[in-house]
């Protein structure tokens, strides 16, 4: 999507530009099409579910605009399980898509990169509450037996306790 400060430059433009200069009072429906859908195209999904929840008007040029949810579905991040998702709805389809099929694509879309995102971080504090185990039992029993060596010798290695033993 576009950058915050662009779709709130562009929302004030529309809305507070004509209340400054023309002293007229903004109406959605008075705004170009086109103007419309690219503001709401430039909105991330929190903002566009936001306003989808304001209104009728609203809720039907959010959630039935399959033109609207096409385009976010081709601003998503390219995976394979969407792309395998994108051609089996296509499939027999002969190129249109069902009403609402795109929004469900989405949704279904985002669910699993968050389950992914999930899963990753759960991943991630099991390996550092794993390492944490690791790093408290060796600071409780010191080193396991097979790395320590006889007392002035380094460990592991053969001959007289000093660098250059049999494994050099």
């Amino acid at each position: 999507g576009m950058a915050a400060t662009s779709v709130q430059a562009k929302v004030e433009y529309l809305v507070v530009y004509p209340l400054v200069h023309r002293q007229c009072v903004p109406a959605i429906g008075s705004l170009p099409p086109e103007v419309c859908f690219r503001v709401m195209e430039g909105l991330a999904l929190p903002g566009l579910a936001a306003l989808g929840a304001t209104s009728k008007m609203f809720a039907r040029a959010v959630f039935d605009d399959d033109l609207l949810w096409w385009q976010i579905i081709q601003a998503l991040p390219p995976s394979e399980p969407l792309d395998s998702a994108v051609a089996k709805a296509v499939e027999g389809q002969r190129g249109q898509l069902p009403a609402s099929t795109c929004r469900a694509l989405a949704r279904d879309e985002v669910q699993r990169c968050r389950a992914e995102a999930e899963a990753k971080r759960r991943r991630r504090e099991e390996a550092a509450r794993l390492e944490e185990e690791m790093r408290q039992r060796f600071m409780r029993e010191g080193p396991p037996r097979g790395l320590r060596g006889p007392p002035g010798r380094f460990p592991g290695l053969g001959g007289n306790g000093i660098i250059g033993g049999d494994h050099d």
